[in-house]
């Protein structure tokens, strides 16, 4: 009865342990969901009135090569993940970080928009928004392109 009793303690602390780090490792996951979720967004009616008014920074996530194959007029290219720090020093001594940026990338699968927007925010920049759609959205509702050449 004892060796029952003390496989089942043996069973709730294995089990329990478990738990806890199941629970530990999606913990950051969750972080990372929840703060995606406090981006703020803005459709591409909207978009397109700030571009013309000058209200904001456009700023393009997407691979440089991509970018240079056509990109919001005026956007700077800053993707968070290809060399983001080297990328950052002198986007961060251009922009003040009261700017109002608008971040994109292709469309609602692309999620590099949304990872530099949170990257922008935790780096201090106040006025974020990420535009719906990307570029499927802007250039779907006549938004104009440009294009680089090299």
């Amino acid at each position: 009865m004892i060796i029952t009793m003390f496989k089942q303690i043996a069973i709730l602390v294995l089990v329990s342990a478990l738990f806890a780090g199941v629970n530990a490792w999606l913990r950051p996951i969750q972080g990372k969901v929840d703060k995606a979720d406090q981006v703020k967004r803005i459709d591409v009616a909207t978009a397109l009135k700030v571009n013309v008014a000058g209200d904001a920074m456009f700023v393009d996530a997407r691979e440089p090569a991509t970018f240079d194959l056509g990109h919001i007029p005026g956007a700077l290219n800053l993707n968070p993940h290809d060399d983001f720090e080297t990328q950052y020093a002198p986007f961060s001594s251009l922009i003040p970080m009261d700017q109002a940026l608008v971040v994109y990338c292709d469309g609602d699968e692309c999620t590099l928009s949304t990872d530099l927007a949170m990257r922008l925010l935790e780096r201090g920049y106040l006025k974020v928004s990420v535009l719906s759609g990307g570029m499927t959205a802007w250039t779907g509702a006549g938004g104009k392109i440009a294009r680089e050449d090299h």
